[in-house]
């Protein structure tokens, strides 16, 4: 171990909100793990994540004064001011989702995406670009930029303000974006299918406004900014967990490899030149090899076929009780017997300690690092059925805690509108909770209130009423998205269905009306 992984980090004296750092969602996970009681070493064992990674991590962190290392002072950082100021903060609020807490209570985020390298325009923004309208290039790639991606980014990135800014820095930047993405402003001008993007963006850059600009809305807000980097948090762990479980096998194998010299078992291939000699000297290092892994004791193979022919000349016979000699084929064949065994105990020793690691975690709470322990631990040691048993009730919790957050978010986003959103949440919900009806419903709802894709409406609706076909609620959402589609027959089929499940709802008479008799 080196002297850096021998350091204990802490958290900082100072309490410094990590929310109003650009933290990663690495950085966010290693602080969250950081307890005053792991050295660096501890801490890369517990988070599951390369060392290199770990490192990095605690270095940001440090130097962003959120943790000092073994009673050292924390490093201070300057404050911002003016123009620098404006471009830290919109560079840390320019991400898909910001720092926030983690289920522990620590904090979480998403990286920004890198604003060097935007992403390349699709084909109908090409086009726009070369529209007859009275816009200028540079405005026009602005107005794609900023309608791009607009329902995933969140009320500061919008803005371009830090989550921390007053209202007066709200208005503020709101009038001057306003100045630019207001209709009203090009009265009179030709905008052609810019208008429509133009309008879209100031309606968000408003909402974002009103929202923030309101004590209580910020506030119910920044909970649904919280919960949804927490699922996005713990998506990002149980992933890494599963890399790691594949990076842990392989370390394994080539650590044991290399102990034992890097032993092949191949049939070792014939020089080019096919002489006698180099075909001696391959067989005489693959002997070597041999008396390496057994011990020294055997004699080379190579020789093994002249003892043997000498051993049968007439007259001679082989010393009392010395062991036969062993052709070069069963020598390999134990070298390998050999190697796996090493191998297996190997893994089952690493198996062990990422199952105490585990047991650690969930009597802690920790139901993502508990999930990506036992799962290493299962995927070192598959026979253990127990173990096996273990990890995937690990992951149902964690799966549990990953749907709660989204079905968070989603009531959040179904409350203000944000149906794009919802959507997402929804179906992220019928991911890891396959046999929620409600979920499915809740999904196909939002897809066809959002103007989605109405077979992924269709077929969550169609999920629903299949985990529940007696709910009238499901039955009116999936004719709701078989109306929307055009499909009249399948939509008042359903809507029939539904009134004899709930003969006196008014509403499904309404929708059969609307809908109209099947031609």
């Amino acid at each position: 171990m080196s002297e850096a992984q021998k350091r204990t980090p802490r958290q900082s004296p100072e309490r410094r909100d990590a929310k109003s750092f650009p933290l990663s969602p690495t950085d966010g996970y290693v602080l969250s793990r950081i307890d005053g009681t792991m050295n660096e070493a501890d801490l890369t064992a517990s988070t599951g994540l390369p060392e290199a990674q770990v490192q990095a991590s605690l270095a940001k962190l440090e130097s962003l004064g959120l943790i000092v290392f073994d009673g050292a002072p924390a490093t201070r950082v300057a404050p911002v001011s003016g123009a620098s100021a404006v471009a830290a903060r919109t560079s840390s609020v320019q991400m898909r989702a910001a720092s926030t807490l983690t289920p522990s209570g620590s904090m979480k985020a998403v990286p920004p995406a890198p604003p060097s390298a935007p992403a390349p325009l699709t084909e109908s923004e090409q086009a726009s670009l070369a529209e007859d309208i009275d816009l200028d290039p540079e405005l026009r790639k602005r107005v794609i930029n900023a309608y791009r991606d607009l329902d995933r980014r969140d009320y500061y990135a919008l803005l371009g303000i830090g989550a921390h800014d007053d209202r007066k820095a709200v208005k503020r930047a709101y009038y001057e974006l306003a100045a630019t993405f207001h209709p009203d402003r090009y009265f009179r001008k030709r905008l052609g299918s810019f208008k429509v993007r133009m309008e879209a963006v100031f309606a968000k850059l408003t909402l974002a406004h009103d929202t923030l600009s309101d004590k209580e809305k910020r506030s119910e807000y920044n909970d649904y900014l919280s919960e949804r980097r927490i699922s996005l948090a713990i998506e990002e762990h149980l992933a890494n967990g599963f890399t790691q479980a594949q990076q842990v096998e392989k370390s394994v194998e080539r650590a044991i490899s290399a102990d034992l010299g890097a032993i092949t078992f191949e049939a070792v291939p014939t020089p080019p030149d096919k002489t006698l000699a180099p075909q001696i000297d391959i067989a005489a290092r693959r002997d070597a090899f041999a008396r390496r892994l057994l011990g020294g004791n055997q004699s080379p193979a190579s020789s093994q076929p002249m003892r043997a022919a000498k051993a049968s000349t007439p007259g001679e016979s082989r010393t009392p009780g010395a062991p036969a000699p062993m052709p070069t084929a069963d020598a390999m064949t134990a070298l390998k017997r050999r190697y796996e065994e090493r191998v297996a105990g190997a893994k089952a020793s690493e198996s062990r300690k990422f199952a105490r690691q585990a047991e650690a975690a969930l009597t802690a709470g920790d139901l993502v690092a508990s999930a990506n322990a036992f799962r290493i631990a299962a995927s070192l040691t598959p026979e253990d059925v127990e173990l096996t048993q273990k990890a995937r009730g690990a992951k149902v919790k964690a799966d549990l805690l990953l749907s709660e957050t989204y079905t968070k978010q989603g009531r959040y986003e179904e409350t203000h509108g944000q149906w794009p959103e919802a959507a997402r949440s929804w179906a992220r919900v019928c991911k890891v909770c396959p046999n929620d009806a409600n979920a499915h419903e809740r999904a196909a709802n939002a897809v066809v209130k959002a103007g989605g894709d109405l077979h992924d409406g269709a077929r969550f609706a169609q999920r629903a009423c299949e985990i529940d076909p007696k709910n009238p609620l499901y039955r009116i959402t999936l004719a709701t998205c078989y109306a929307a589609a055009g499909l009249g027959l399948n939509a008042r089929r359903e809507l029939d269905t539904a009134t004899q499940l709930a003969p006196h709802d008014d509403n499904i008479q309404g929708m059969i009306r609307r809908v109209g008799q099947p031609a």
